[in-house]
């Protein structure tokens, strides 16, 4: 839980200590699910960090411990996770199917926010292959899922897209998710809270109306 924390405010050197540290008690009480979590989340800061080769080495090598995983909830993260990486790295096709498996999980254990994060990831796939259509309908779900329960970042960053994808095909559309992202940013800045942009560094900006 703090590595995750850690993760999260980019404190990323104390994430790997205490991920390192939690590594070595759940290898040596065999605690599977906790491998495979800390080293998911280990592959998280590393990406984060831009180191994504040991990135990649870290999520699969969780990957070994997907077997014995009983809460199968968390193998959706994992693929989200490598499936960022493939997209990163332009094997499009690979991370697809990563991606494509990693929304099936979390819909499957009702783990909302992975699949909220893994349809926008997904839908950045069909975009670099010029499958437009699949990926409106990817954000579409994703911003169904992430007004529903308030996932305020997730929504910024998901209507910023859907605004710029609408601009030359639907007016209404644009900007109904122009707005919904300009209130969006507003909520989030008068709650002193950091943009966050869900797959790489830098703040969103808002598009041309």
């Amino acid at each position: 839980l703090k590595t995750t924390i850690f993760n999260k405010f980019k404190m990323y050197d104390d994430a790997k200590e205490i991920a390192e540290h939690a590594l070595q008690l759940a290898a040596r009480e065999r605690k599977f699910d906790c491998c495979f979590e800390i080293w998911t989340t280990l592959g998280s800061v590393y990406k984060n960090m831009g180191n994504f080769t040991l990135s990649k080495i870290c999520l699969k090598t969780a990957l070994r411990f997907g077997s014995k995983v009983t809460r199968k909830k968390h193998l959706a993260d994992n693929r989200k996770e490598l499936g960022i990486l493939y997209v990163h790295e332009g094997e499009l096709t690979h991370a697809q199917a990563l991606l494509e498996k990693a929304v099936d999980i979390s819909k499957k254990y009702n783990d909302s926010l992975v699949q909220c994060e893994s349809l926008y990831c997904l839908s950045e796939c069909y975009s670099r292959q010029d499958l437009d259509n699949n990926a409106l309908l990817c954000l579409e779900q994703a911003h169904e899922i992430a007004e529903k329960h308030s996932f305020d970042h997730q929504e910024q960053k998901i209507t910023l897209k859907l605004s710029k994808m609408y601009k030359k095909i639907d007016p209404f559309k644009h900007k109904k998710y122009h707005d919904r992202f300009y209130q969006l940013s507003l909520n989030i800045n008068e709650g002193g809270t950091e943009i966050v942009n869900l797959n790489q560094k830098g703040h969103a900006e808002p598009p041309d109306s």
